[in-house]
């Protein structure tokens, strides 16, 4: 007898050790709570709660976690899954602004995915290798982070109650229940906020990456087209200003900064943005200075760039490269499509025989007799001369604005080649323009002209009075005293 009892022990407890089996921990409920850095915010804050597990012993999903605010005193601005659990939980927040409620639920897809291919549920054995991938933890464990923006119509405390029926569910299918914690009560201050920090940058409405509030320092780049980007931020607080530089792009490295400023005046942090622009100029490629020493660089026309009206493309060779230009018969000058040392890129107007370049505009550039001129709008305190009154004027088929008087006489306000600026009358016979003098001008010169034939006048009659009254004189002299004659 003795030996059949220990025959069946020796069975039992071989059965017990060698027998595969998943192995739970015998949880009766899971503690729900929140918590927070802080012990208390200011009005415009934006509040940062964690919602905390107490455990997770083999858990490898949960639901119906409900989490009750004040919708007069808080907006709900966004929701990040937590690093504490692993990479397969899949964690997701909805938000009702309405009711003041947020649902959480989360699950390990990967975890029972595994459990469900290696164990069979008819026998209940599993795998040899079997080894339960469900996550567990001993301590404290965050399932997602919270936050909200606080009001500035908030009132003194903020309140956040759990609501019931929270569950879990572990690997043996079990469901253990969640017991929220009754209510978390944050206070709110109307001081002076001291929160000089920005809670997102976004570049061209997207997110810049990887952004932390006490992170300083960042790289973005964007595509060689891109001349200008726009940055939006949100403060961590609401009354904080803050303050974007020159956004306006050249190629290579910009250096961007955001100054931000608390509501107190005081404290004040800066961002830094260092944003490439890759240059399309590459090494060996045809570059040249011209006569006032600024660099241009030959790039691609892009297809959508039409050659100007009047003008056929062609090569020529400046500073060594052959390069594309366009020509149009009777001019000196052609056009080249180069980069600027800004970084723009446009036709511009080059002279090979001065090595000049000029802005080229297909609206106000004309070409005459092989020379440019170029209409300017009339500069501050500038105004056209009396009796002109503005007109647009046809010349070889483009509209020009100009000016003309009653008696026809057209001018323009032109640029020339070598830079300088003024009015210049337009001679529709000749097709050809010269600088316009005026009516004053030539009553001036008229006056001038007489003025310096009376000054001469002048001048020969006072030397005239001078001979007369020194041969007088001399006469005068010898007769009054004659000269002694020799006996």
């Amino acid at each position: 007898m003795r030996k059949t009892l220990a025959i069946i022990m020796a069975v039992v407890i071989l059965a017990v050790f060698v027998v595969p089996s998943r192995r739970v921990d015998a949880v009766v409920s899971i503690d729900v709570y929140l918590e927070s850095n802080t012990g208390s915010v200011n009005l415009g804050d934006i509040l940062e709660v964690r919602v905390m597990a107490g455990r997770m012993p083999n858990i490898l999903s949960f639901n119906n976690v409900k989490l009750d605010y004040d919708p007069v005193s808080l907006i709900f601005m966004s929701a990040e899954a937590s690093t504490d659990l692993p990479d397969t939980f899949s964690v997701s927040v909805n938000n009702d602004d309405n009711l003041g409620e947020v649902s959480i639920s989360g699950s390990d897809q990967t975890a029972e995915d595994y459990i469900n291919e290696h164990f069979n549920a008819e026998d209940g054995e599993e795998d040899e290798d079997f080894e339960d991938p469900s996550f567990s933890s001993s301590g404290p464990t965050c399932l997602c982070t919270l936050r909200f923006r606080v009001k500035t119509s908030a009132f003194s405390t903020l309140n956040f109650t759990f609501g019931e029926g929270i569950e879990f569910i572990n690997s043996n299918e079990e469901t253990v229940e969640g017991k929220g914690d009754s209510t978390f009560v944050m206070d709110v201050t109307s001081d002076v906020s001291k929160n000089a920090a920005l809670y997102s940058i976004k570049i061209n409405n997207s997110p810049v990456a990887d952004f932390k509030s006490d992170s300083y320092d960042y790289m973005y780049s964007v595509n060689k087209d891109t001349g200008k980007i726009q940055i939006d931020c949100e403060p961590g607080n609401l009354f904080a200003q803050y303050e974007v530089s020159d956004t306006d792009l050249k190629f290579g490295d910009n250096n961007i900064t955001i100054d931000v400023t608390a509501q107190d005046g005081v404290t004040k942090t800066q961002y830094r943005i260092v944003v490439n622009r890759p240059s399309q100029v590459s090494s060996g490629t045809a570059a040249f200075f011209d006569s006032k020493d600024k660099l241009f660089t030959f790039v691609s026309r892009p297809d959508d760039v039409n050659i100007p009206s009047g003008f056929t493309e062609t090569t020529m060779t400046i500073n060594g490269y052959e390069v594309p230009c366009f020509v149009s018969d009777g001019l000196t000058q052609v056009l080249i499509y180069v980069l600027d040392e800004e970084g723009n890129t446009d036709f511009r107007v080059y002279n090979p025989k001065s090595n000049k370049v000029t802005n080229y505009s297909a609206e106000n550039s004309i070409f005459l007799r092989s020379s440019l001129f170029t209409v300017k709008n009339l500069p501050k305190g500038v105004t056209a001369p009396k009796g002109f009154m503005s007109v647009k004027v046809w010349i070889e088929g483009r509209e020009y604005k100009g000016f003309v008087n009653a008696s026809g006489t057209v001018i323009f306000y032109l640029e020339i080649e070598n830079g300088s600026k003024g009015f210049y009358e337009y001679h529709q016979d000749t097709q050809s323009f010269s600088k316009y003098e005026g009516d004053d001008n030539k009553t001036d010169k008229i006056y001038n002209v007489l003025f310096h034939i009376c000054l001469i006048i002048a001048i020969v009659e006072a030397l005239l009075i001078i001979i007369i009254v020194y041969v007088v004189r001399r006469f005068r002299k010898e007769r009054v005293n004659p000269r002694p004659r020799r006996v």
